[in-house]
């Protein structure tokens, strides 16, 4: 099964920029890893750990098409991290959004994303002798369900041969039988 990871990034971005916005109107959400300029204001970023499978895929019928409906579960992390004057306010928000905001959950459940694990806030140390920017942090865990049509091949004729030799009494016989698709 192919799972579009940029697609799903893509759509959590547009989900929760918003709530970003909310803080700073001016901060964005950006994802890991990004090459870019780092933005003047303050901004949040979303790092995506890899998925991992959680149980037996659930193969559907096949259809009329030979298509057959495959689902599999994943769990997927994702950390927000949050830079500037207003981070944490910024990360507080995200997790709050995503825990107890009925249009937040509502559009991540949509595309079936359904948080599992209460998001904790820390904040990112700073070492000596640097340029010192608040910096705070969350990590967030879903259940990811997938699904998609996987085409199946129609088989439209399967021949059976046989073959029966009695070695005793010297006696061969020999069949072939073809069923053809109803």
């Amino acid at each position: 099964m192919a799972i579009d990871i940029k697609a799903l990034e893509d759509s959590v971005q547009a989900i929760l920029e918003p709530v970003v916005q909310t803080i700073d109107a001016a901060a964005i959400l950006i994802i890991e890893p990004n090459n870019g300029i780092v933005p003047s204001t303050s901004y949040a970023s979303m790092k995506t750990f890899p998925l991992s499978k959680t149980g037996f895929s659930i193969v559907g019928d096949v259809d009329d098409n030979g298509d057959i409906p495959v689902r599999a579960e994943y769990d997927i992390t994702f950390q927000f991290s949050s830079f500037g004057p207003n981070s944490k306010n910024i990360i507080s928000n995200l997790s709050f959004a995503i825990t107890d905001n009925i249009i937040i959950h509502e559009s991540l459940t949509s595309i079936n994303l359904f948080q599992f694990d209460s998001p904790i806030i820390t904040d990112i140390p700073v070492f000596e002798n640097t340029n010192w920017e608040e910096r705070n942090q969350s990590t967030i865990s879903f259940h990811y369900a997938h699904e998609e049509l996987v085409h199946v091949s129609l088989i439209e004729q399967v021949t059976i041969d046989g073959l029966y030799r009695d070695i005793a009494d010297n006696i061969v016989l020999q069949t072939s039988q073809t069923i053809n698709a109803p």
